[in-house]
């Protein structure tokens, strides 16, 4: 799964970063077919 973080007004640091992936495992664990993910 490609992801790509981008922020709105706000920094994305590798903190920041870390959360979000580890979130979207979740994502990725229960659909198969997903491929890209843009998150803001």
């Amino acid at each position: 799964m490609q992801l790509s973080i981008t922020g709105h007004h706000v920094e994305v640091t590798p903190s920041l970063r870390s959360y979000v992936e580890k979130k979207l495992e979740r994502i990725g664990r229960h659909f198969d077919q997903v491929i890209d993910v843009h998150c803001v």
